[in-house]
């Protein structure tokens, strides 16, 4: 991927823009979910955000010294933007200095949100070359689709991330091999597709039914309810705008929910995880014996995180610092026993977790964190929402609700390279808005 990034600075010095910025897209996303993971450590053990980070740097570097005045004068970063900057700065200076974290250990984990500053980037491509790159990603999602739909059908895995062994009931109808590596970008084009301008209604219902049916096929019962729900709530918004606080009431309600739609087709089952989850504390959950219940897992997940943090102040206003999974510094300060067991070492995994964002959020950030990080979200969210009669502003806020919804069963919400798409979408559309208030005569 070295040869990616050298290829991509290459062409943005040329002028070859959008190649450029599609080879960033590629980087941030496994190669759009084809290179497998081990292409990123050949040179050195980097992850798909340190290319990103490596490649805004150089952009940024280039245009700097090609113009030293061009970043001056203007606010190119959505609200809030700095105050979650710098408390991630703070954050850092405490999990060094007060929790005695290796100052390294922490950057590994806290780098990846450098890739808020992609705006400083973004800014350089033209409203035109951003569209046409958000509209070549939409092409390269129906064809992520198309493959991810191939992998159940052939039973082999071809896009890369995480399948389950076996097989599993699709909907108590048939048995089918269980693949959770839906298309990276999906939460945002299945609605771009039901937006998108200009499009004939035919083609426009079979690219959302065909875009849906990945989310169907990966048994992800919660994807299925949060899609469905957002998609009336999305229509709703902009035909019923006077329901509005009544919609943003039953967001509310159905978010804390997400997780109970998600895990059982069968009644009884649902009932005992819900059960589960408000009737016993984690102490006497048992991960072997109640593995099933998954809802209850992650509540359980959540809860002893969150007592552990409001042990101290300072943990509960900062997190437990920016440590890793199995460093000495964790192993010598935690013992978490509700986790995914590590697969090479047989331990309970103590952070990382693919099942619930907020047990991420509350070890990292704190309550601090949490409410800077959601102020940033919901004040990006409720700026598509002014923008909801344009195709990308409805399509980013649809999205940005989608992984709210989720953040009780994913992680997606905490992943950079979807704050990089969304950003990418508030540049297309702050263009969109300069561009309007050009005066006619100079708007040439």
């Amino acid at each position: 991927m070295l040869l990616v990034l050298l290829l991509a600075i290459i062409w943005f010095a040329t002028g070859k823009k959008r190649l450029s910025l599609l080879a960033f897209f590629a980087l941030l996303t496994n190669g759009f979910m084809l290179v497998p993971q081990e292409a990123y450590t050949v040179v050195a053990n980097l992850k798909p955000s340190d290319y990103g980070i490596l490649y805004c740097l150089s952009v940024a570097a280039i245009a700097y010294v090609r113009n030293r005045n061009y970043y001056k004068g203007e606010a190119y970063f959505p609200p809030f933007t700095r105050v979650l900057l710098l408390f991630l700065a703070v954050s850092y200076l405490v999990s060094v200095f007060l929790y005695h974290i290796p100052a390294f250990e922490s950057l590994k984990y806290v780098r990846k949100y450098m890739l808020l500053l992609a705006p400083a980037v973004l800014c350089l491509f033209s409203r035109e070359e951003l569209e046409d790159t958000v509209k070549v990603l939409f092409k390269v999602t129906l064809v992520q689709c198309f493959l991810y739909l191939l992998q159940p059908i052939l039973k082999t895995q071809i896009l890369t991330g995480h399948s389950t062994e076996g097989v599993t009931s699709f909907f108590g109808l048939f048995s089918i091999p269980r693949y959770y590596n839906v298309p990276v970008y999906l939460w945002f084009f299945l609605f771009y597709a039901c937006y998108r301008k200009g499009v004939d209604e035919k083609k426009r219902l079979l690219q959302v039914a065909f875009m849906f049916l990945p989310v169907l096929v990966s048994m992800h019962r919660s994807h299925v309810a949060a899609y469905i729900v957002v998609l009336i709530l999305g229509y709703a918004v902009v035909r019923m705008r006077k329901m509005l606080p009544l919609i943003i009431g039953l967001m509310i309600i159905i978010i804390p929910f997400a997780g109970i739609i998600s895990n059982n087709v069968e009644r009884n089952k649902s009932v005992m995880d819900i059960a589960g989850a408000f009737e016993i504390g984690y102490e006497d959950f048992d991960p072997g014996n109640d593995g099933e219940a998954t809802f209850t897992f992650r509540i359980m997940h959540f809860l002893e995180r969150f007592d552990r943090t409001m042990e101290k102040p300072e943990t509960a206003i900062f997190g437990l610092g920016y440590m890793a999974d199995g460093s000495n510094y964790a192993n010598a300060n935690f013992d978490f026993f509700i986790g995914l067991e590590d697969e090479e070492t047989g331990d309970v995994i103590q952070f990382e977790t693919a099942d619930i964002a907020w047990s991420e959020m509350i070890v990292r950030l704190g309550l601090a964190g949490i409410a800077v990080y959601l102020l940033y979200y919901i004040a990006l969210m409720l700026r598509f929402l002014k923008e909801r009669e344009s195709e990308y502003g409805r399509s980013a806020y649809c999205g940005m609700a989608v992984l709210l919804i989720l953040s009780f069963t994913s992680v997606m919400i905490m992943d950079m390279s979807n704050m990089v798409l969304l950003l990418a979408v508030y540049e297309i559309l702050k263009n969109k808005n300069k561009e309007e208030v050009i005066p006619v005569q100079d708007a040439k």
